[in-house]
């Protein structure tokens, strides 16, 4: 219901339509907004445009559709196909995935995987000691697998330091499922890392 940040209180409100930040508390604030930076003071909310990726044409179709995380984690797996590489799904632990399924069988052209360049990752010892800290993305090794039917899968690639970018070509081979699956070396200070996992389809 509130962000809390450098002594602010903030509440953020998002419809389909429009989007609403309001400063609940603390000293005036920055926003970045389309129409450029506002400040956000106490009593006077800003209102602008909700961001919509799944309406941005697009060759990318993974973008916005199911995706699920198996076992549960704590960043929802959309994170990883909702159109922008700042909103982040995390792995912890090793053989964690991600899947998405394209909603369709599709040639595969490639497979791209982006991350942002920081990360912010807890470090408290207890429930109330949470800070974060922010370092250059290091990502735990991953494997990255395709399957037409759910149940056959064909490993893509097994990466055990992935970059920030990387994109993992296709041979034209029928796909309907891509799963992202952490490495042996994924744990809490070094979690696999996915920004944007967008398909392409060939030709």
């Amino acid at each position: 219901r509130a962000v809390h940040w450098r002594g602010r209180t903030v509440r953020v409100a998002i419809t389909r339509a429009a989007t609403t930040v309001t400063l609940l508390s603390g000293k005036l604030l920055r926003v970045e907004t389309p129409a450029g930076t506002r400040p956000l003071e106490p009593g006077r909310p800003l209102t602008f445009p909700t961001r919509r990726p799944d309406e941005t044409p697009t060759d990318d179709v993974a973008r916005c559709r199911p995706a699920t995380a198996t076992p549960d984690t704590a960043e929802p797996p959309q994170a990883a196909v909702d159109g922008t590489a700042t909103t982040t799904w995390l792995a912890e632990d090793p053989g964690t995935q991600v899947q998405v399924d394209l909603g369709t069988t599709i040639p595969l052209g490639a497979v791209t995987l982006t991350r942002p360049p920081v990360l912010a990752l807890a470090n408290g010892q207890t429930a109330t000691d949470q800070h974060a800290v922010t370092r250059p993305t290091r990502s735990a090794g991953e494997t990255v697998a395709v399957s037409a039917d759910g149940q056959t899968w064909q490993t893509l690639a097994t990466v055990a330091a992935p970059p920030v970018a990387e994109e993992l070509a296709g041979s034209g081979q029928p796909v309907r499922y891509v799963r992202v699956t952490a490495g042996g070396d994924a744990k809490a200070s070094h979690p696999l890392v996915v920004g944007e996992l967008s398909v392409r389809a060939a030709g």
